[in-house]
């Protein structure tokens, strides 16, 4: 968190975790707009973690494969 202080991309997630901590009262619709925020943010980061993951993988013989294969 003291590293999230000092990135300005931040400062509104570190502002509402020390009002939070600090038992702040929150409205209603300020925590649907929390979680709508955090929603999109953990959408965002989740897309590109698949983007960049590939959808063929090179691999040497012999295979074994354990589990269920989909696609």
């Amino acid at each position: 968190i003291n590293e999230a202080r000092k990135d300005s991309k931040y400062a509104g997630l570190v502002s509402a975790m020390d009002h939070l901590h600090k038992e702040g009262r929150v409205s209603k619709e300020h925590c649907h707009k929390i979680l709508n925020d955090c929603m999109e943010i953990l959408s965002k980061i989740i897309l590109n973690d698949f983007r960049a993951e590939p959808n063929l993988m090179k691999l040497k013989d012999p295979v074994t494969v354990v589990g269920d294969i989909h696609g």
